[in-house]
């Protein structure tokens, strides 16, 4: 009996090692999910599907992309023509003007003298008219029209306006004078202002430059600013007769 029990005695002794020993090995153990593969390829499944999804959005977006730099190649190109086509008639022109400068600036001189002598000639022509407002009493001093009181210049003033534009008759049947005596009257006495305004500044810029000779000068400048004068006058008292008939 004794050596029955020492075998058993041993035995039991061992037992609770062992089953440490055996719960240290299997807590030590990968664990190891159940279905691990299928799991990767739903992943794998996934990332596909969207690649897919933005490869399928990206397309219209590329095209887009490559129809815009195409247009714009298009317009960079037609700029670049244009740009070479305006520098190439830039060129041509430049050329013309410096192979025929003399004959550009005769031709402008030319133009210059005729435009300056016609002022001239028309000055002239208004200055000998009688019938010009800047003749007006021409018997009569300046200084002495200037004395007057206006009440007693403005009625002989008025009935020759009156004779200059309202028996006015047109040669073509068709057209009327339009507009009024008085407006009439203002215009033609500014009209007169400007000609005589410009023969005035021809005649001191050619007495300054030497150049009179060119120019048929045959009144001095003494006597066209009698004129303007003459025509400043003529404008004070119709305007300030004009603005009393208003007030009254």
């Amino acid at each position: 009996m004794q050596q029955f029990y020492i075998p058993l005695l041993i035995l039991c002794a061992f037992t609770p090692g062992m089953y440490h020993i055996h719960r240290t090995t299997e807590t030590n153990k990968p664990v190891v999910t159940s279905n691990p593969t299928p799991i990767v390829v739903q992943m794998h499944n996934n990332n596909d599907n969207a690649n897919a999804a933005q490869g399928g959005n990206a397309s219209p977006q590329t095209t887009l992309y490559a129809t815009l730099e195409q247009k714009m190649n298009n317009l960079q190109e037609t700029c670049t023509i244009w740009y070479n086509n305006a520098c190439d008639k830039a060129s041509w022109f430049h050329n013309e003007l410096y192979e025929k400068r003399y004959h550009l600036g005769a031709g402008c001189m030319a133009t210059g003298y005729c435009y300056l002598s016609y002022q001239c000639y028309k000055a002239k022509n208004l200055i000998k008219h009688r019938s010009s407002w800047c003749n007006w009493k021409q018997t009569i001093d300046i200084q002495h029209l200037v004395s007057t009181p206006y009440q007693e210049v403005i009625p002989q003033l008025l009935t020759d306006i009156q004779k200059k534009y309202l028996l006015h008759t047109c040669h073509d049947t068709h057209t009327k004078l339009k507009t009024a005596p008085f407006e009439q009257f203002i215009k033609d006495i500014y009209t007169e202002l400007a000609l005589l305004k410009r023969y005035q500044l021809i005649l001191s810029w050619s007495n300054k430059l030497h150049l009179s000779f060119l120019f048929s000068l045959c009144y001095n400048y003494d006597i066209i600013q009698e004129k303007i004068n003459r025509l400043h006058l003529l404008l004070d008292i119709f305007i300030t007769w004009q603005t009393q008939d208003l007030l009254k």
